[in-house]
């Protein structure tokens, strides 16, 4: 509704429920640019890792604060980078841009569990949403702030899996 409002090509799209009783989705937005370029897709995942209560020292379905962190299933995992995805979406449509490339938001469930049901389903019964794009940025990496002298690292993950998806591709299309 967020998005709509602000007047983006936006959509939630169900996927499959993986035998659970509650329905899934994704959802999907876009900012369109000249078409110059091919589209990047800025890519998050909703689900969460499942979590056993037992094998907690905190219940893991509270969201607990202790030592300034918010701790449970999901605090980290991915909802700070789809929040982040949505925000920069929502500054790059009010900037009225000229962009050369559409900028695509992509948040799916499923990503803890293999995929299957978010991002692969989104890909093959959804794939003109992704319009052959370029690039998809997603999760990795992180930083890790120091106190000085240590300079604070920024990290990249690249193609994490990349690997693991092109060998599905290949497999699925024998």
């Amino acid at each position: 509704d967020l998005l709509k409002k602000e007047g983006l090509e936006a959509e939630v799209i169900d996927t499959p429920s993986n035998g659970s009783t509650a329905g899934r989705a994704a959802v999907w937005a876009r900012v369109k640019g000249n078409g110059k370029r091919r589209p990047v897709i800025l890519h998050s995942h909703l689900d969460v890792v499942p979590a056993s209560p037992s094998e907690w020292v905190v219940p893991p379905f509270e969201g607990l604060v202790g030592g300034g962190y918010v701790v449970g299933r999901g605090a980290l995992d991915a909802k700070g980078i789809t929040v982040v995805q949505l925000l920069a979406l929502l500054q790059i449509s009010r900037r009225d841009a000229k962009l050369e490339r559409d900028v695509i938001l992509l948040a799916t469930p499923d990503e803890e569990t293999g995929g299957q049901q978010g991002a692969a389903y989104i890909a093959s019964e959804h794939r003109p949403l992704l319009q052959d794009a370029e690039l998809l940025l997603t999760e990795g990496g992180g930083i890790l702030e120091s106190e000085p002298p240590m300079p604070t690292v920024w990290g990249v993950a690249v193609t994490e899996k990349r690997p693991s998806c092109a060998s599905a591709a290949r497999s699925q299309a024998a």
